[in-house]
């Protein structure tokens, strides 16, 4: 069998799987099932639907899902696991106002943590927004956190923005919180809104806390916030993007502040991860009010500040280490990165480019990609390394002392260029050579991969903390480990979908890389070590039809992408197994059962009914009649057919509402079988001398 369009001319094979021992005729039920969530083996399955639930339910299926997920959150335990269907999640079931949308505060264990995630093939958009749309009705954070061994994962967080009137905080931009309350209290607590808050609430306080593959967007402040002795911390895969917007407290989109961690925790054990995430477009746009202390006089303060991707604050007093490591940072507000009076912090083969642009900040030499400020004792506690760091023209190649730090093998540039000052051994000044950058502001998939001469590439240490890059490649992959959240290896297409299925064709698509290959190759599986290639296919295609397939065969292909320079990794495979026509389908296994999606009744009281649909041709020799049982009814009928007057017997099973086809071998004059049901009989003639013919598609992957 050949592809079409192939340019090479090589042939596809199907990889035939094999068949279960037959005990009678097969039975093929051609069933498509919905979706449903696989409950823990650990624990219990709870459902929150904000659409069709109800808090008086006890949420434990899909049909009795709660409508709040602070009623789930309220009755889980140890392996527990909280499905959050698709829609708005905006409704608590405490009266309003109440700072968090929902409260978390059930421990799970080491051994069986306690899941928030969405249910599968759905996204959910927990938004701080309230039921009615203004400041009154919403919330101050989405997910307040005390809780132990918990994990969040797959949500997406809709901020307070768009309720929050940007001319209202300007108005209040120099007073405190407890002034502004004064004022309008729903704005005090709507206009520094957290997607995530966790620190001690009412005397409890959570620890191993795992928030992972998350959109946190639009929030007044912090996307995540982290304070006093909440620990053991894992932030991974997330985007957080477009918060800060409202708040006038000198805020950061992953704000760590005043960490005082457990004082019972190992000293020195890396305890805070904050890895693969995607931070941009964060900044302050108020400026930031407090009270400072001037030779004993009370001063308020206004000024601009802030808005980084990511702060570790005023946490001196911390004994774990923080790894920040594989984040690609871009566009914000403040640094990048900003270390102020903390210490113990790994900087990690992070990516940031052009921050340092919120109002008031945009001229401020100072406030650029990394900063660490603090005491000297506090200061040489870091390690800052592997790093990329792209500077807007104008700003300083680094905030506060990092000389002291241990920094090495990071890479520095501006806009245009320009020299740079050594910080620590193995510091570059040149241009990375991004593949891709981002083409606004707010561009969410900006790769920065590294073009092959990149001088980032494998000119990094070699550091076991970070074993894998953004993408989860593992590092090294050339002779040293590259600077920057990416090693540099022609990247693969991904995302391959199979559409247009039929018994001899289907259509391959898939998603481009960032940087678009020359061409592509197609390849298929031959056997469990053996791959073929069966075309080129343009590097600007984004999809490709294969024809000449043969019917209910196995296939798998996958994509290589061609570059100048080098070829990829294999992309992921995709499995396929194409369909197959009814009529060869009951030819070839004589029997074939499926539900059937007509309201026609079945005759008589049995809800049966007998319907001759031909006779069976064979290389030009009818061999057989081809028969139709439908059963109408809501039960299991047990029924026996036969010809006529001939020796044939062939007992049924005829699930409800189904229709069975089988075939006869009777044909002789006009093949009249009896179908008998509880001594019912129907008899029916065979259609004349017509031929069996049935083009309807049938998927036999489907039990």
């Amino acid at each position: 069998m050949m592809i079409s369009h192939s340019c090479r001319g090589f042939s596809l094979q199907p990889r035939r799987i094999g068949r279960l021992p037959l005990l009678g005729p097969i039975l093929l039920f051609l069933v498509v099932s919905a979706l449903a969530a696989q409950a823990s083996a650990a624990g219990v399955s709870y459902y929150v639907d904000p659409v069709h639930g109800n808090d008086s339910a006890n949420g434990l299926t899909e049909e009795t899902a709660v409508r709040t997920i602070n009623r789930a959150a309220q009755r889980v335990n140890p392996g527990d696991t909280v499905y959050l269907r698709g829609g708005v999640h905006n409704r608590s079931p405490f009266p309003l106002p109440t700072f968090a949308l929902c409260f978390v505060s059930r421990d799970g264990t080491p051994e069986a943590p306690i899941t928030y995630t969405n249910y599968p093939g759905e996204t959910p958009i927990v938004s701080t927004v309230g039921i009615n749309n203004d400041m009154a009705s919403s919330f101050g954070s989405a997910f307040h956190i005390n809780a132990s061994h918990v994990i969040f994962r797959g949500l997406t967080i809709q901020g307070n923005t768009s309720v929050v009137s940007l001319d209202d905080v300007l108005a209040v931009e120099d007073k405190l919180t407890a002034e502004i309350s004064a004022i309008d209290p729903h704005l005090a607590r709507t206009r520094v809104q957290y997607g995530f808050s966790l620190f001690r609430y009412g005397g409890k306080v959570g620890s191993h806390i795992t928030i992972e593959n998350c959109v946190i967007r639009d929030c007044t402040g912090a996307g995540i916030a982290v304070s006093n002795d909440t620990d053991y911390v894992t932030i991974r895969n997330n985007v957080v993007h477009d918060n800060l917007t409202r708040n006038n407290q000198g805020t950061s989109a992953i704000n760590l502040i005043t960490l005082t961690g457990q004082l019972t925790a190992p000293a020195g054990e890396t305890r805070i991860v904050i890895e693969n995430n995607r931070i941009y477009n964060n900044e302050n746009k108020l400026r930031w009010a407090r009270n400072v202390t001037v030779n004993g006089v009370v001063e308020r303060r206004v000024t601009y500040s802030d808005g980084n991707g990511i702060i570790v604050d005023q946490s001196g007093s911390y004994t774990g280490r923080i790894l920040i490591r594989n984040n690609l940072i871009y566009n914000n507000g403040g640094f990048g990165v900003a270390l102020t009076s903390a210490r113990n912090v790994d900087v990690f083969n992070n990516t940031t480019y052009r921050n340092g642009k919120g109002p008031g900040l945009i001229d401020t030499p100072a406030y650029g990609e990394i900063s660490n400020t603090g005491n000297a004792t506090l200061t040489a506690t870091h390690r800052i390394q592997n790093n990329i760091f792209w500077l807007r023209d104008g700003k300083n190649q680094t905030n506060g002392v990092v000389n002291d730090v241990v920094a090495a093998n990071n890479l520095f540039w501006r806009d245009s260029g320009g020299t740079f000052g050594a910080r620590g051994p193995g510091t570059i000044g040149a241009d990375p050579q991004f593949l891709q950058v981002p083409s606004s502001d707010t561009d969410p998939e900006a790769s920065f991969l590294l073009h092959p001469t990149s001088p980032a590439i494998d000119s990094g240490l070699v550091l076991g903390a970070v074993p894998v890059d953004f993408d989860g490649l593992p590092r090294p992959q050339g002779n040293g480990q590259d600077r920057g959240a990416y090693e540099s290896v022609p990247r693969a297409p991904t995302a391959l979908t199979v559409s247009d299925l039929t018994d001899t064709t289907f259509t391959l698509g898939w998603t481009a890389p960032p940087a678009p290959p020359t061409s592509y190759v197609l390849q298929q599986q031959i056997d469990e070590d053996t791959w073929s290639d069966v075309t080129v296919i343009d590097g600007n295609a984004i999809s490709f039809p294969l024809t000449g397939l043969s019917p209910e065969s196995d296939y798998v292909f996958r994509l290589i992408a061609n570059y100048a320079y080098s070829d990829s990794l294999p992309s992921a495979a995709v499995d396929v197994r194409t369909l197959i026509r009814l009529d060869a389908l009951v030819a070839r296994d004589g029997l074939a059962t499926f539900p059937y999606p007509q309201t026609e009744p079945g005759k008589r009281e049995t809800g049966l009914s007998l319907t001759s649909l031909g006779r069976l041709q064979v290389d030009g020799a009818v061999v057989a009649t081809v028969w139709r049982i439908r059963n109408a009814s809501q039960e299991v009928r047990e029924a026996t057919l036969s010809g006529n007057g001939v020796n044939f017997l062939l007992p049924v099973t005829l699930p409800p509402q189904t229709d069975t086809f089988l075939v006869s071998p009777i044909v002789a004059d006009d093949a009249t079988h009896r179908l008998v049901y509880q001594g019912v009989t129907i008899d029916v003639k065979a259609s004349s001398y017509s031929i069996y013919s049935d083009d309807r598609l049938v998927d036999t992957s489907i039990p």
